[in-house]
């Protein structure tokens, strides 16, 4: 890595500290700067301003969520397994909120409020992982597993949607009724009596 790449990149991960800390409103280009360690003018070397800074932030912030957030590559051959793959994301969800709600709260919550290019940014990415609870169910319906009248596509985001509430209760909402293992049962049989094929 150049000593250029390496100062972005130091600016990037003290922005990220920053942000997720003390909340992007509450936080100054003098305070990324300070905890970087760099001078205030370098930071103009590599970003415009702090809205700018703030992309390379939720990057950071992204590559470090991406191995719980990672969709399964592989396509689930039976309910059972499709079962699996579609309830797994709230674990992984309900742990990173717990051990990185700040961060959480940046990205979901907070950045839609900021301006209309990062709304659609985080739109894009619950989008992507709604693409990929798609795949599953229109192979679950082609497999002959799931019902064959679904809307994969209406389903998929209904997936996404259905995995928010996990992210509630770090970010000062109510516990989860009757904690994280009731609630993943629950929405997996309601997953297998709506989606399954009776035949």
């Amino acid at each position: 890595m150049t000593a250029s790449a390496d100062r972005r990149t130091q600016l990037s991960r003290a922005a990220f500290d920053v942000f997720t800390e003390r909340g992007y409103r509450n936080s100054s280009v003098a305070d990324v700067v300070a905890a970087a360690g760099l001078s205030h003018g370098s930071f103009y070397n590599y970003f415009k301003n702090r809205r700018e800074i703030l992309d390379a932030a939720i990057d950071v912030g992204l590559a470090e969520m991406a191995p719980q957030l990672e969709t399964p590559a592989k396509l689930a051959d039976t309910l059972e397994d499709f079962l699996d793959v579609a309830t797994a994301p709230l674990a992984s969800l309900h742990s990173l909120s717990v051990d990185n709600n700040k961060l959480i709260s940046l990205i979901v919550f907070d950045a839609c409020a900021i301006d209309d290019e990062l709304t659609q940014r985080v739109i894009d990415i619950f989008a992507e992982f709604a693409g990929a609870a798609q795949r599953q169910i229109e192979h679950g319906i082609a497999a002959g597993y799931l019902r064959p009248n679904l809307d994969a596509e209406v389903l998929g985001e209904m997936l996404i949607t259905l995995s928010l509430v996990v992210l509630l209760p770090a970010q000062g909402g109510a516990a989860l009724p009757g904690g994280l293992d009731h609630v993943v049962a629950q929405v997996r049989e309601l997953l297998r009596a709506g989606l399954a094929n009776p035949v």
